[in-house]
């Protein structure tokens, strides 16, 4: 419902670091001692599609993840 859909490129060293039913939704590519982290949410999509499916922003946790994620990409966790 809110997700990027796309597919990992297989020359690309990236890791699924978290899943939303079969679909990637963190992703992380590291060279050297850059990290680059993907969050694949979007704010797009129609709830009436779906009912009964929480927007992203709308779960309980989605702050601190948030929080996680960027000290993660920044090497602190």
């Amino acid at each position: 419902l809110y997700y990027h859909d796309l597919e990992l490129k297989p020359n690309l060293p990236s890791k699924v670091l978290m899943k939303v039913g079969e679909r990637p939704f963190i992703v992380e590519l590291t060279r050297g001692e850059q990290r680059t982290i993907a969050v694949l949410s979007c704010p797009f999509g129609d709830p009436d599609v779906h009912p009964g499916k929480v927007p992203y922003w709308k779960w309980p946790e989605w702050q601190k993840l948030f929080a996680n994620i960027v000290r993660y990409a920044g090497h602190d966790l």
